[in-house]
């Protein structure tokens, strides 16, 4: 009869925070490449595809939100993204922003875990502040 270890076992990591990023495939004439983090002038962008992967995995992309556990609502936090990476802190093209707004909810959904709160790297978030605030002053311009 096999004996089992005494004590206490291995102790279990903490699962890895998450993030959503949005990555252009590529389409060269020669060849088709994988997808790339960051495409180069010359190519042209087919498609946006939104992943979930430990944040420290994509340090090399453009486009990220890091999702942590929280109380917003799937749906809405990929909403939320989107905004964020089509806002005009990313410094996103207009192909690029097109790309990104194609996506349907239901697939960014299923990429995300449930109730998440995003945080987003600082340029991002302050151009997010900035576009709130803008749209406060409208809005208190035409009221008054």
């Amino acid at each position: 009869m096999a004996r089992l270890p005494h004590g206490p076992g291995p102790t279990p990591t903490p699962p890895p925070k998450r993030a959503l990023r949005c990555v252009g495939r590529v389409h060269d004439a020669s060849t088709t490449r994988p997808p790339q983090a960051l495409p180069a002038e010359g190519d042209s962008l087919l498609y946006a595809v939104p992943v979930c992967a430990p944040y420290s995995a994509l340090s090399a992309y453009r486009f990220r939100v890091k999702l942590t556990p929280g109380s917003q609502k799937k749906g809405k936090a990929a909403k939320q993204a989107v905004g964020i990476f089509c806002g005009g802190a990313g410094g996103a093209s207009e192909r690029e922003r097109e790309l990104m707004r194609a996506i349907k909810d239901d697939e960014l959904v299923r990429q995300m875990i449930s109730n998440v709160k995003l945080v987003a790297p600082s340029a991002a978030t302050a151009a997010l502040k900035t576009e709130r605030k803008a749209k406060a002053k409208a809005k208190a311009d035409a009221k008054g």
